[in-house]
């Protein structure tokens, strides 16, 4: 199975993509309680890979399995009609401003080229994630979580959802200027909340396989999907 999903997505991940994505298997799982040093006050929860030292969201498995349908059928359509109208209405607005010379002549060519760039990227990349979903569905979510995570980070210029929050809090607060790039994450609980867990940034409180030993809220439970499974339709595949 691993080696022909590494040929079947080889056109959107590199090799060492594939690899991080073949990491992402439940032994390599457990859960975590964590703070970050500049923030003591505020404790965090996840699920934590050993083998990538991501920190996750703490989803099981079956649950992942219903979002990626969910990104399948809803997702990803409407986040190409809205990357298409948006990319539609740049290259309007590129073409009128040259007709009433705002923008240089000259420069139409490459603009034009950038733009429609963009609208095939959005395709290439969005399919690329359709597959990975329905990957989620019938065989792996874990593994389709990292696909989605990392295939959404390449359509959004290599803006990472912590980029992107940050760039929106500075232009909130008026200490940067808004990205004219189009970021959009329709799914943010596939992407990591760390991606590289390191002691010198973070505070690890507990780590243990037992969800109620990390949790940080008591009143939440794990899951009773944890223990039985819809997805993957195909059993044995998460492993």
């Amino acid at each position: 199975m691993d080696k022909l999903s590494r040929i079947f997505f080889s056109p959107w991940l590199n090799k060492d993509e594939i690899n991080a994505v073949e990491a992402h298997q439940l032994k390599n799982f457990t859960y975590i309680r964590y703070q970050k040093k500049d923030n003591p006050q505020k404790e965090l929860f996840g699920r934590y890979n050993r083998v990538t030292k991501e920190v996750m969201w703490f989803d099981e498995a079956p649950i992942i399995g219903f979002k990626c349908s969910w990104i399948l059928t809803i997702g990803v359509p409407v986040e190409l009609a809205l990357r298409e109208i948006f990319y539609t209405a740049e290259l309007i607005h590129l073409v009128f401003q040259t007709i009433i010379c705002r923008k240089k002549i000259s420069d139409l060519p490459s603009n034009l080229s950038k733009t429609l760039s963009n609208m095939a990227r959005a395709v290439f990349y969005l399919t690329g994630i359709l597959f990975a979903a329905l990957g989620g569905i019938l065989f792996d979510p874990l593994r389709a979580r990292k696909r989605i995570g990392l295939l959404a980070v390449k359509l959004n210029h290599g803006v990472t959802l912590s980029e992107h929050r940050k760039i929106e809090k500075d232009a909130k607060q008026g200490k940067a200027a808004v990205k004219t790039k189009m970021v959009l994450y329709l799914a943010p609980c596939m992407q990591p909340w760390v991606a590289k867990f390191n002691n010198s940034s973070w505070t690890t409180l507990k780590m243990s396989d037992n969800f109620d030993e990390v949790s940080v809220n008591k009143k939440v439970k794990q899951c009773p999907c944890s223990r039985w499974c819809i997805f993957p339709l195909l059993p044995g595949c998460v492993n």
